[in-house]
């Protein structure tokens, strides 16, 4: 069963918990909420955000990042990552304004993260290995968005976005393979719980994969709506 929780938030982008205690929420209002009682009771943090954040991921009480960016003209879109290390309370940006626009981060470890997109003309790829303070492009050869990333270690993890793409790479990001079994979807978001077994959901349908993504099987959700992974 599932009880209904109540967020003073305006559209939510994501929702990131780091226990079954504490966890946030940031929304298009360039506001981020936080909750220590398990989402019972949220409170707006004043972070004075400097982009509309899409993606929050925290590795710890007090070290997160947001990949997100800023709308400027004719529709174009600026990119951003943002890094604190108190909670959220206040944020840097790392990253220089970049017309690629970031709409998914992960990290492994302290050191080694990615943050995906989409790039002039093809879904982009972003590599750090120290903490952010400097990013790396690995084009990833998609065409049109990616809208997740998700890794188990430094080495393996894998890509979600347009066009059933699905990519899976065991070098860090440096080359990806593209795995089947999307028909069509756009996907949006992906978690693994080990090197074998994971999920991805695109709209209203979930994909289970038991392998390590080489097949992906359609899980029956029970509603027509939008979900979300977290």
């Amino acid at each position: 069963t599932w009880e209904k929780l109540s967020i003073n938030a305006g559209s939510i982008n994501d929702l990131f918990f780091i226990n079954s205690h504490e966890g946030w929420a940031v929304d298009y209002d360039k506001r981020i909420f936080h909750t220590t009682d398990g989402g019972n009771t949220w409170v707006v943090q004043d972070s004075n955000l400097s982009c509309w954040p899409q993606d929050i991921f925290f590795l710890n009480p007090d070290t997160g990042w947001i990949a997100g960016g800023e709308y400027g003209y004719f529709g174009s879109w600026w990119g951003m990552i943002l890094h604190t290390t108190d909670g959220g309370d206040t944020w840097e940006q790392q990253s220089m304004n970049s017309s690629r626009g970031f709409l998914s981060i992960y990290f492994t470890d302290p050191n080694n993260g990615w943050a995906v997109g989409r790039g002039p003309d093809d879904g982009i790829v972003l590599h750090t290995s120290n903490g952010g303070e400097s990013w790396q492009v690995q084009l990833s050869g998609t065409i049109g968005f990616l809208y997740d990333v998700y890794f188990i270690d430094s080495n393996t993890g894998w890509i979600v976005g347009n066009d059933s793409t699905i990519g899976k790479t065991v070098n860090g990001g440096m080359n990806w393979t593209w795995q089947s079994g999307a028909d069509g979807l756009s996907l949006k978001e992906i978690c693994f719980t080990g090197p074998d077994e994971g999920w991805i959901i695109g709209g209203g349908t979930i994909l289970h994969t038991e392998n390590g993504g080489e097949t992906w099987e359609k899980q029956e959700s029970g509603i027509s709506g939008i979900l979300t992974l977290t």
